[in-house]
């Protein structure tokens, strides 16, 4: 009995302890979940009031802004392909820009609202059927020839500006164009604008209503379905309008080998298919090129581009690189013959063989004037289209076309064919009609004259030529510059020297 109790109780002892020792250890973690919650709840209460508080003080601050600014200054940037409108009244401003690429600052006063002025840099629009709207009466001054020792700067990035004021000087647009109701080919053929020299001079200078001007004329853009012609185009959008393209003899029973990108362009006192609007040779295109220069009898070519610019392929190499080299495309045989360096370009005199007939072809390479820019100095400019003119003086040469060609062969090739037939005008008439001639290079070709600042550039070479070659009596040419033109040193010339003609020996057989 003894022995019995004694080992039992022990037993009963330890199990008594191990279940205190359970219940114990349930009661702590009860006790640390609890408490874990209640600290969660706690700080989320505290996070939810701080939250509460700063939009209510947010809030409070957009009631209690000031409505009524003495100055405002606003940074942006203003988009070289994009438009900046500007509406202006006595009572409200406002002003609308669209993408960025240059840093600039507009700084409006609020007294005296009528004397608001805003500098801005000058907006480079984009190319498109649409005619954007501004007053007529607005007064748009750019920096001419005559103001500035660059022209231009880079098109994206450029410092000019331009300076509208609420009450500017009114100066009507005598445009004579066709009702908005017209076709855009009665609107080509119809529009005019027919300015004396001293008129001409004036609006070169101020760039007056020429926003307006550039704007109202279509760009009549073709619509061409050449089946299989896209691998012939340099760009989608330009493409040769169906009434006026090139259309060359099929080769090879190939119905495609007759489609080159270019265009027929009426010259001077309606001389018909004068000239030939080409984009630049392609890789696939070059025997295409060389073709349409011996079947349309081309006896002058004329290159406004680089090969490269902006390490983008601008147009091929389509002429041998030597003196003496030859090299042919397809049947066409090409060798150089003689080269000529000017200023900002170079004449080569290149003989073409085809089917046993050999002819003279002179190219002239024009390199002074970039991609998206324009030329600091049109004097090259000027004398090279007198070299082209004097081309024709020549017995084997009057019956011959002149092919230019930039890139895409509508925004340097149409500056360069405007300045060309608006220096024979003058030379003719003493008067000047760009608005008739850009039409005319339009319905022919669409997209000639790209940009607004190309169609500034025109005006100004125009105005330039006028008083520094024709010697405008209005406006005469000294050793100090017109004070009228405010013309800087580097373009102040007392007589330009004009070189217009040059001789190449004959090449031997």
């Amino acid at each position: 009995m003894d022995f019995s109790q004694t080992s039992i109780i022990p037993k009963l002892q330890e199990r008594y302890e191990y279940s205190v020792f359970l219940n114990d250890s349930d009661t702590n973690n009860l006790i640390a979940i609890v408490s874990f919650i209640l600290i969660s709840i706690f700080i989320l209460t505290i996070l939810l009031l701080i939250m509460l508080y700063c939009y209510s003080k947010q809030r409070n601050s957009y009631k209690t802004a000031p409505t009524d600014l003495a100055t405002f200054t606003y940074s942006s940037s203003l988009s070289t392909s994009s438009h900046s409108s500007l509406i202006t009244n006595t009572d409200s401003l406002s002003t609308t820009s669209q993408s960025t690429s240059t840093n600039s600052s507009i700084t409006i006063a609020k007294t005296p609202l009528k004397e608001i002025s805003i500098s801005l840099p000058i907006a480079k629009p984009t190319f498109n059927e649409s005619k954007p709207q501004l007053s007529i009466d607005s007064k748009m001054k750019t920096k001419t020839l005559f103001e500035s020792k660059s022209l231009y700067n880079k098109r994206r990035g450029s410092n000019n500006s331009l300076t509208l004021t609420i009450n500017p000087i009114k100066k009507k647009l005598t445009l004579s164009s066709p009702s908005k109701e017209c076709s855009t080919l009665d609107y080509l053929s119809k529009a005019s604008r027919l300015l004396t020299i001293p008129d001409l001079i004036e609006i070169s200078k101020d760039g007056t209503n020429l926003y307006n001007e550039f704007y109202l004329i279509p760009f009549n853009h073709a619509e061409l379905h050449v089946q299989g012609s896209s691998i012939k185009n340099r760009y989608k959008t330009i493409v040769p309008n169906e009434t006026t393209r090139v259309r060359l003899p099929i080769r090879n029973n190939d119905p495609l080998s007759s489609y080159i990108n270019a265009n027929y362009i009426t010259g001077y006192k309606d001389e018909p298919k004068a000239y030939i609007a080409s984009q630049g040779p392609m890789s696939n295109t070059i025997n295409d090129f060389w073709f349409t220069i011996w079947t349309e009898q081309v006896t002058c070519i004329v290159m406004i581009t680089k090969l490269f610019e902006r390490n983008k392929n601008k147009c091929e190499l389509y002429i041998p690189e030597q003196i003496n080299e030859t090299k042919i495309y397809d049947n066409i045989k090409v060798s150089v013959n003689q080269v000529k360096q000017f200023q900002d370009y170079e004449i080569r005199q290149i003989s073409v063989t085809c089917n046993n007939e050999t002819r003279i072809v002179y190219h002239y390479w024009y390199t002074a004037w970039p991609d998206h820019n324009l030329p600091e100095n049109p004097n090259a400019l000027i004398q090279l289209i007198k070299q082209v003119e004097n081309l024709k003086k020549f017995d084997d040469m009057k019956k011959g076309r002149v092919l230019v060609h930039c890139s895409a062969g509508v925004g340097r090739t149409g500056c360069f064919l405007a300045i060309a037939i608006g220096i024979k005008q003058i030379d003719n008439e003493a008067l000047i009609d760009i608005v008739k001639i850009v039409c005319r290079l339009r319905k022919e070709r669409g997209g000639m004259i790209q940009t607004l600042e190309q169609y500034e550039f025109i005006y100004q070479v125009l105005a330039y030529y006028c008083v520094y070659y024709k010697n405008f009596p209005i406006l005469p040419t000294s050793i100090q510059c017109s004070p009228i033109l405010s013309s800087p040193s580097s373009l102040c010339l007392k007589s330009p020297t004009e070189t217009t003609s040059f001789q190449f020996t004959t090449p031997t057989n």
